[in-house]
C-alpha cells in the first residue's frame, strides 16, 4: 500500500512539474510575441 501511494505521489509530482514548465514556456512565448504598449501608440 505504501509503495502504491509513493508511486502516486511521484506521478503527481511529475505532472505538476511538467504543468509548471508548460505554463512558463507559454508565458515566455507571450512575452516575446507581444510588443510593448508604447510602440502601439501614435507619437505626436
Amino acid at each position: 500500500m505504501l509503495e502504491t501511494l509513493r508511486e502516486r505521489l511521484l506521478s503527481v509530482q511529475q505532472d505538476f512539474t511538467s504543468g509548471l514548465k508548460t505554463l512558463s514556456d507559454k508565458s515566455r512565448e507571450a512575452k516575446v510575441k507581444s510588443k510593448p504598449s508604447w510602440l502601439n501608440q501614435e507619437q505626436f
